[in-house]
C-alpha cells in the first residue's frame, strides 16, 4: 500500500496567530485511525523558543523536530499517527508567551505503524536565495517533508522545490513569520534535496524528513512438490 496524501490535499490547513501563547488548526475533515498526522511551521518572538509542543483532540502522540534560526524564529516538523478516528483540532504551544505563529497541517495514509520515520534528515542553515537540505532515505517509495523559514523581516515569495507539494505557507514576516512547508512522494532509496527558491537572498533553516510506507506483507513460499512413487515416461 503506497503512501497517498488524504483527499488530494482536502485535509491541508494553515493558521497564522500574532502574540498568543499557542494556536489551533482544524483539520477540514475526520482523520482516520493510523494516518499519519503532519505539522510544519515557523513561531517568532524576541527570544526564540526553545521548544514547541504540538497535540490535538485526539491524544496523538507527536514527535516534534525543531530548529532556530538566528535568536529569534523556530521552525519545526512534527507527526505522530492517529490514534482513533473522527474530528481533531491540532494545538501548536511554543515555548513561553507573545508569540508570532504560522503553520499547516496534512494527512498522510500508508504510512509504516510500527515505525513510520525512515529518517530524520536534520536541519540545514544559510543565506541565499536557495535553500536546501539533503537527506537519504534507506527504504523505497518513503514520504519527505521539508520546512523552511528566514529570519529577516521582510516580505519575500517562497516556491516550493520543482518536484514538491506544498503543504501551507506564509510569506509576510513583517506581520508575523514567514515559512513554507511541501511534501514529495519518491519512489527509489537515495539521496534527494528538499528545496526551495526565495525570490530574494534570506538568511534561513531547513529541517527534514522522511517516513516509510507500510509493510508489505511476506509471501509464502511455495513448497516443493514431493515425487510420488517411480515415475517413468
Amino acid at each position: 500500500m503506497p503512501i497517498t496524501e488524504v483527499g488530494g490535499g482536502s485535509q491541508r490547513a494553515t493558521a497564522i496567530a500574532n502574540n498568543v501563547d499557542s494556536t489551533t488548526i482544524v483539520f477540514p475533515a475526520n482523520v482516520v485511525v493510523d494516518n499519519l498526522l503532519v505539522c510544519g511551521g515557523a513561531a517568532w518572538k524576541s527570544v526564540a523558543a526553545t521548544s514547541i509542543t504540538v497535540t490535538d483532540t485526539r491524544s496523538t502522540a507527536y514527535t516534534v523536530f525543531s530548529v532556530t534560526i538566528g535568536a529569534s524564529v523556530r521552525l519545526w516538523i512534527a507527526y505522530g499517527l492517529a490514534p482513533s478516528s473522527g474530528a481533531c483540532t491540532v494545538t501548536v504551544n511554543p515555548e513561553g508567551t507573545g508569540t508570532y505563529i504560522a503553520c499547516a497541517i496534512d494527512e498522510f495514509s500508508g504510512v509504516h505503524l510500527t515505525t513510520p520515520l525512515d529518517v530524520d534528515g536534520g536541519s540545514s542553515t544559510g543565506t541565499s536565495t536557495t535553500p536546501s537540505d539533503s537527506l537519504t532515505t534507506l527504504v523505497a517509495n518513503d514520504l519527505l517533508l521539508g520546512v523552511v523559514s528566514h529570519s529577516d523581516i521582510s516580505t519575500v515569495a517562497i516556491t516550493p522545490g520543482g518536484a514538491y507539494t506544498q503543504i501551507g505557507e506564509y510569506e509576510d514576516s513583517v506581520v508575523t513569520v514567514a515559512y513554507n512547508f511541501e511534501y514529495r512522494l519518491v519512489t527509489a532509496a537515495q539521496v534527494y534535496a528538499v528545496d526551495w527558491t526565495f525570490a530574494s537572498s534570506q538568511t534561513w533553516a531547513a529541517y527534514t524528513a522522511a517516513f516509510q510506507p507500510a509493510a508489505a506483507a511476506a509471501v509464502a513460499p511455495i513448497p516443493a512438490s514431493p515425487l510420488v512413487g517411480n515415475l517413468r515416461w
